[in-house]
């Protein structure tokens, strides 16, 4: 579940800083964050979708996310995405595995996006979470459709 509210927020870091060079530093403060803060004891998700938000609020102020195309884009993907791991908080245990993987199949979608255009995110990241993406999120849906007969 992690997945669906750190990845767009990594890619807000990314596209308000408008340096695809830091993808993977994105990925590592974000992922960093994530598990600082459950060390703490603390639920990472407000957190992270907060950071989401105010990320959101500079790049609209700053400038980059106003860009057309897939910069304007972040904006409704955090709310997909945010909005995808939301519903796993309140669906059954085996609806919210199949949200994830679902998820997970349309970041890698996403991803594509990313790394046709060569814009926001670096393109090694793009084709890097193209692979992990659609290998988790087809895996976790053959189980499911396995124990499902």
């Amino acid at each position: 579940m992690f997945l669906l509210f750190t990845l767009p927020v990594m890619y807000l870091a990314v596209a308000v800083l408008d340096r695809p060079g830091t993808s993977w530093l994105m990925v590592a403060l974000v992922i960093a964050l994530h598990f600082l803060l459950e060390a703490a004891g603390l639920t990472p998700w407000p957190f992270v979708l907060g950071l989401g938000l105010l990320l959101v609020a500079a790049g609209l102020v700053l400038g980059p996310l106003r860009r057309p195309g897939v910069f304007a884009l972040q904006v409704p993907a955090l709310a997909l995405f945010g909005g995808a791991g939301l519903l796993t908080l309140v669906v059954s245990p085996e609806a919210a595995v199949a949200v994830v993987a679902v998820g997970l199949l349309t970041h890698a979608a996403w991803d594509a996006v990313h790394w046709w255009s060569g814009k926001v995110i670096s393109r090694s990241l793009a084709e890097w979470c193209m692979v992990y993406d659609t290998a988790v999120g087809a895996t976790v849906l053959v189980i499911l459709l396995i124990r499902a007969f």
